[in-house]
């Protein structure tokens, strides 16, 4: 077998048209690798709450949940071949409208949404300098100088104030 560079010295490809054309090959592989794994028809879905989770991110109790189900109020759960409750996130927010119906003087808790007399809260968000002399990035999130708990109200997610 010839040293590579007498095979391209007799096949008359340079280098360059080597590289080129082993980089249109490869280019070739990964769109076809690309389409196989990411279709362009492709969707993403979110998956399914736990009963717990629900009952949590809802403000009830997992037997509660499962009292509703078992008494047919609500949306109907999906049931897993082990007999476990999961919802759609279509579902708990059903769940929510159902509960606030049902429980109007908790109405707020199951529907923490802004209501009509409300005004829209628009916050500032981005990185900054913690000072002069830091070099490491810090989080600002500021609005109109008030505390942070005046600003945001609890919503469906822990880790806000």
């Amino acid at each position: 077998m010839p040293a590579p560079q007498t095979a391209s010295i007799q096949t008359g490809i340079s280098a360059s048209g080597r590289i080129a054309r082993h980089a249109e090959i490869l280019s070739a592989q990964l769109r076809m690798m690309r389409d196989a794994m990411f279709p362009p028809t492709a969707q993403k879905t979110l998956r399914s709450f736990s009963s717990g989770e629900v009952a949590r991110f809802v403000g009830v109790s997992d037997g509660y949940l499962r009292q509703l189900s078992l008494d047919g109020l609500g949306p109907v759960p999906n049931l897993s071949p082990g007999g476990r409750r999961s919802y759609s996130l279509a579902q708990m927010n059903d769940l929510r409208q159902f509960l606030a119906s049902h429980r109007p003087k908790e109405a707020l808790t199951f529907l923490p949404r802004r209501r009509a007399h409300e005004k829209l809260q628009v916050l500032l968000a981005g990185l900054s300098r913690l000072g002069d002399r830091s070099r490491s990035p810090g989080f600002a999130l500021r609005q109109a100088r008030r505390p942070m708990r005046e600003v945001v109200r609890p919503t469906y997610f822990d880790g806000t104030p």
